[in-house]
């Protein structure tokens, strides 16, 4: 999460939507390794949890958002 901590919230929001979509990919044509494969899911994870600490310290609870889908 340290490395995108730093990051403003819409630049995490388009990480986020250009790694589900890679994610997806991956998903969909069956065509990565495991090393790359596991590389997407930690790296989505760690912006999942940098957006979350973002918001929160907006002042908005994210007590319904799940950010362990990928573990």
């Amino acid at each position: 999460m340290i490395k995108y901590i730093d990051l403003d919230l819409p630049v995490l929001m388009d990480l986020l939507v250009k790694h589900t979509n890679e994610y997806t990919r991956m998903l969909s044509h069956n065509i990565y390794s495991w090393e790359e494969f596991a590389q997407c899911k930690k790296t989505l994870r760690e912006i999942q949890q940098a957006a979350k600490l973002k918001i929160e310290q907006g002042g908005y609870l994210m007590n319904n958002v799940i950010t362990d889908i990928f573990d």
